[in-house]
């Protein structure tokens, strides 16, 4: 994984008001993926629009790369930080220390607010930030919600492979 610095998105509201944002987003997936942060695309743009476009974009983005975002089983890395451990309050110390083995050194993502007030997304492993895509490296005041990238299983993979090749033959008989 190479860290990837956000870049800012400038996004003008129909007000004719400019917009400055961090691309925070992209940025995490661009480090976790170690791509370039300009083949990732620009969630930042989409995220005003309450998720209806850029978790399908996101989504299809990892999914054409084997991967997937997954949040359903992410709040078990609440394992690694003592003050959330109310949150999981129904697992006992045995169990805690099971799925603090099972997920050692594997990266997670944790979003909540940065000290400078706006949602925001950082990259942690074992309970330590280990990237801010935010050039202060603050990370964050709180964790709201906790997500990872996990590989595509085969199933899964056959089914994009099948929706690729469901759009090429849509499209195959179509002549310039």
């Amino acid at each position: 994984m190479t860290p990837v610095t956000q870049n800012k998105v400038v996004v003008k509201k129909t007000t004719g008001e400019t917009v400055i944002r961090g691309n925070c987003y992209a940025a995490v997936i661009a480090s976790f993926l170690d791509l370039p942060i300009t083949e990732v695309p620009n969630l930042e743009i989409w995220y005003q629009f309450s998720g209806c476009f850029y978790d399908d974009l996101r989504d299809r983005f990892l999914n054409l790369k084997g991967y997937k975002w997954e949040d359903e089983e992410s709040y078990l890395f609440r394992v690694f930080h003592d003050d959330m451990l109310d949150d999981i309050s129904h697992m006992d110390a045995e169990k805690i220390a099971e799925y603090k083995e099972l997920l050692k050194d594997r990266y997670y993502f944790c979003a909540g607010y940065s000290p400078r007030d706006i949602y925001h997304i950082t990259i942690w492993q074992n309970g330590k930030l280990i990237h801010d895509p935010h050039p202060t490296k603050e990370g964050l005041k709180s964790i709201d919600a906790m997500y990872q990238i996990l590989p595509l299983n085969e199933d899964e993979k056959m089914r994009v492979e099948f929706r690729i090749n469901q759009k090429l033959v849509k499209f195959s008989n179509i002549s310039p």
